[in-house]
């Protein structure tokens, strides 16, 4: 929470709301106009509207989805979303723990645009809708949000580590960005990266139909199915990184 009151105190976002959905009761958490609302994404519209009376503003620049909700579809959401961006009444929305298969994004991993800058259209894509990819750690994300509609053209793309420098609204030095010698160093671990990524939102994705039992017992195995082929490529990817390194050492004990 810290983050974001930071962003409120620094005039770069002026009012959110942040859903956790397993809370049962409502609670101011600062008197910075943050509020923590607990409400089915069934009922987001009158939540958001309860938001706006609450912050006494008319609109809110960022609503942010934590935990996600299984009995209703994450397209649910973005539409209920979008109609009320469409309104005026909310500026961007933020989503967390979303399979990226329902969202129709490319599957690219925030730590593997580096190495794919050259051949991913990742970065432009998120240019050119105004968006950023946004750095979590499991269980809970606890990097730093980059905010929507937070990249405009004058941000400044670092290629060399796949990061954006935004634009201040002061004379301060913008910080210096991260050093990227924890990025993958090579396609091969980027390829590899990616793969385990991919097997990690579909085994999300698979619990998550189990647990609702509505949906079609097809469409869990279709995903299991293909559950099964990421994981045949990303064993091979993982053999030919290992491969490469051993090769790559012999090759150094040889000079």
């Amino acid at each position: 929470m810290a983050v974001y009151a930071g962003a409120l105190a620094s005039g770069r976002l002026r009012h959110f709301t942040i859903c956790l959905e397993d809370y049962e009761e409502r609670l101011p958490i600062s008197r910075h106009a943050l509020f923590c609302a607990g409400h089915r994404r069934c009922t987001f519209p009158s939540d958001h509207e309860n938001s706006l009376k609450k912050f006494q503003t008319d609109h809110i620049d960022l609503h942010y989805i934590h935990c996600a909700e299984p009995i209703v579809r994450i397209e649910k959401t973005i539409a209920a979303m979008a109609e009320l961006i469409n309104r005026g009444l909310l500026t961007g929305s933020f989503h967390n723990v979303v399979d990226v298969s329902d969202c129709h994004y490319t599957p690219a991993s925030i730590w593997t645009t580096s190495p794919r800058s050259s051949s991913s259209p990742t970065s432009s894509l998120c240019l050119a809708r105004g968006t950023m990819l946004r750095p979590a750690s499991a269980p809970l994300p606890i990097s730093t949000p980059f905010l929507l509609s937070a990249v405009t053209p004058r941000a400044t793309h670092h290629q060399s580590h796949g990061t954006f420098s935004l634009p201040t609204h002061d004379s301060s030095p913008s910080p210096p960005p991260p050093s990227p010698v924890s990025w993958p160093s090579s396609a091969d671990q980027a390829r590899a990266k990616d793969l385990e990524q991919e097997v990690l939102l579909l085994n999300k994705r698979v619990d998550v139909l189990e647990w609702n039992t509505r949906e079609d017992h097809q469409q869990i195995q279709k995903l299991q199915d293909e559950l099964n082929n990421k994981e045949v490529n990303l064993s091979a990817a993982e053999r030919q990184v290992s491969a490469k390194e051993t090769a790559l050492e012999k090759a150094e004990g040889g000079e």
